[in-house]
């Protein structure tokens, strides 16, 4: 017996023919995938591919942050396609992905900016607070910045990793906000008086789940062995 279903994807998001475990989550509105290709190649193939459906790149060249390189799209419907790119050394491949947010969401977004800076306009800056995060054993850290951490952990692990660490935090204090967590992705927010932690994991099965811990107006300290 095959059984044959279909169902409309809520984004359209391209990806080169020469990729590596490519998967899309409907519930992120998110593509990712590996490639041998270069980062030119596949900077060169979503400006190319995308200018014919009406997206811009807002910029020449990819910007940086951290160790990664990012391009962001603009159409006329004010809708955003966010792609992020870095090398994996150990397995020699680019990992891709890209993210599409739709004009209610950017919408939202820039409103809450304009909100926030004009509460904080002539506000003082709220004093950094250190956040410890003790890394589940094992982890492989992947970056570890006084705002950033990121570690890898084995395929299936990425919920069960974070448990620890999402008690911990809430013991200290941190409210704590789920958008999703179904163990293949992750989106938990923390917050606290003025300042916020972003909790991210994906883990779609196949690879190694990638966890991403970043702070605003905190400085994160890893402790514990890895």
């Amino acid at each position: 017996m095959i059984n044959v279903s279909s169902e409309q994807l809520s984004a359209e998001i391209p990806a080169p023919n020469e990729t590596v475990q490519l998967q899309y989550s409907d519930i992120t509105k998110q593509l990712l995938f590996d490639t041998k290709a270069s980062e030119a190649s596949v900077d060169k193939f979503y400006r190319e591919t995308l200018s014919k459906t009406g997206w811009k790149a807002t910029t020449d060249k990819p910007f940086q942050i951290d160790f990664k390189h990012g391009l962001i799209f603009r159409n006329d419907a004010n809708e955003m396609l966010e792609l992020e790119m870095y090398p994996v050394k150990d397995e020699k491949v680019l990992r891709v992905t890209v993210k599409h947010k739709s004009k209610a969401e950017v919408d939202a977004e820039e409103k809450a900016f304009q909100e926030a800076q004009a509460k904080n306009k002539n506000k003082p800056m709220p004093k950094s607070e250190k956040v410890q995060i003790t890394p589940p054993a094992g982890a492989d850290i992947s970056d570890s910045t006084a705002t950033t951490l990121e570690f890898k952990v084995a395929t299936g692990k990425g919920k069960s990793s974070v448990a620890a660490i999402r008690k911990a935090l809430t013991a200290a204090g941190w409210k704590e906000k789920v958008t999703n967590d179904d163990g293949m992705v992750g989106l938990i927010d923390f917050e606290k008086g003025e300042h916020s932690i972003s909790l991210r994991y994906v883990d779609p099965g196949f690879i190694p789940a990638e966890v991403t811990i970043s702070g605003s107006g905190v400085e994160l300290e890893k402790v514990g062995k890895e």
